[in-house]
């Protein structure tokens, strides 16, 4: 069976298009979910080196990815610096998945937010991307994350 990409901007509905999908039977991959996931667990990579660059964002022992956004996103380093944590390992979790879909007959939907990005494309068979118009974009970004206007 068929291995899809599904990938998109920020708040374009990516996670609602998964869960439709999902609901009808496919076997899904969430970049966001996997990382999340990273994100709670204190034995992750992940959890030990965002802990260890960002102490500020620990809170009772768990990451806080709000503050986490906030600092990341108020600061291009830090940024960059986020990133070099989190991308390699999701991308090792995704191809981990993309290796597991491939034996799969089910329908399998990988949503991965920066697919051409990161040049992923090339590890599925087809590619779905989710666009909405950038009023209705920042609509939902300012609704779901409770960011001003200039954020």
């Amino acid at each position: 069976m068929s291995v899809i990409g599904l990938t998109g901007c920020f708040s374009c509905g990516k996670s609602s298009v998964l869960r439709m999908l999902k609901n009808k039977g496919a076997y899904v991959f969430d970049c966001d979910e996997f990382i999340h996931a990273c994100y709670k667990n204190k034995e992750s990579p992940v959890y030990r080196k965002v802990a260890k660059e960002f102490p500020d964002v620990l809170e009772r022992g768990r990451i806080n990815r709000r503050k986490l956004g906030r600092l990341a996103f108020s600061d291009r380093r830090k940024l960059k610096a986020l990133e070099a944590i989190v991308h390699p390992q999701a991308i090792k979790g995704l191809l981990s998945w993309v290796k597991k879909a491939r034996k799969n007959k089910v329908l399998c939907v990988g949503e991965v937010p920066l697919l051409f990005e990161k040049k992923l494309d090339r590890y599925f068979d087809k590619i779905i991307l989710v666009a909405v118009k950038r009023s209705v974009q920042i609509k939902r970004i300012r609704e779901k994350y409770n960011f001003s206007r200039a954020e």
